[in-house]
């Protein structure tokens, strides 16, 4: 489980609907941030060389 993973709760399941906790809001925000950045980088083929354009 995620929760474990990262050592904290993400989401406070004792509430319906199930919310996200501080530290899990801040979690997918930051999630988010580093999508956006691999969405902003050159495609690369799969043994790591720079893909043709």
């Amino acid at each position: 489980m995620l929760e474990t993973a990262v050592g904290f709760e993400i989401s406070n399941h004792h509430t319906r609907p199930v919310i996200a906790t501080p530290r899990g809001r801040a979690l997918l925000e930051e999630a988010q941030r580093l999508f956006d950045l691999l969405d902003q980088q050159p495609p690369h083929r799969a043994d790591g060389a720079p893909a043709l354009a």
